[in-house]
């Protein structure tokens, strides 16, 4: 189920798609994923994130002290990603990856995730001197310094460009958050596509959270 932004205005046009109304909430909902592209006005995205998303952690080498220190990502299973644009039936196929992860910084990342990263690890909002701009940042464990976005997610031994040799010496954990309904993201697919296909979704390096998220 996934809830949609419906103007008042257009009510009798989503009524007529088959949104369904949540007289509790008072927001129309869509109920089958299979046609969610048709309510896409609606969507606040380019894709839609069903069942679960994740907290990825792998460790990475400091760029100021050197020291390993746990570096996070918003994760979420390719597989449980529909693209609402028409780009692709299968983001897998297309982008890989079988998982795709997002900076914590997106406005991707659900409230829940963010609140968890902030009271359980050194994930905080910090002042970047290179964009000059603050966001919420990795910081390393050692020496309190902020790991860049770039540094943690488009280095080539870093999350989106990671192979699967990499992953023997450092594996990627997963922790785990049960999505109570399916959930908009900004995420197109085709930002990062790589050959041949990576797998680091490993089954059996999940923590799970106990946070459902609504």
């Amino acid at each position: 189920m996934l809830y949609l932004n419906v103007h008042f205005s257009e009510k009798d046009e989503a009524k007529s798609k088959y949104a369904r109304w949540d007289p509790e909430k008072k927001k129309w909902y869509a109920t089958n994923e299979k046609y969610y592209y048709r309510f896409s006005k609606w969507i606040e995205g380019e894709s839609v994130a069903t069942n679960n998303v994740y907290i990825a952690v792998m460790d990475r080498e400091c760029w100021k002290c050197k020291n390993e220190t746990p570096v996070y990502g918003f994760a979420v299973r390719s597989k449980g990603i529909i693209d609402i644009t028409g780009e692709t039936d299968d983001i897998e196929e297309y982008t890989g990856f079988d998982t795709v992860i997002i900076p914590i910084s997106s406005n991707d990342v659900p409230e829940e995730v963010r609140k968890y990263l902030s009271e359980s690890t050194k994930c905080e909002i910090r002042f970047s001197k290179t964009i000059k701009k603050s966001y919420f940042s990795n910081i390393c464990t050692h020496c309190n310094t902020l790991q860049g976005n770039h540094f943690v997610y488009d280095e080539v031994d870093s999350f989106t460009g990671i192979e699967t040799t990499m992953l023997e010496e450092n594996p990627i954990s997963y922790i785990k958050f049960k999505l109570v309904n399916d959930i908009p993201l900004i995420y197109e697919a085709g930002d990062h596509i790589v050959a041949p296909p990576v797998k680091i979704f490993d089954e059996n390096n999940i923590i799970e959270s106990g946070i459902s998220i609504e």
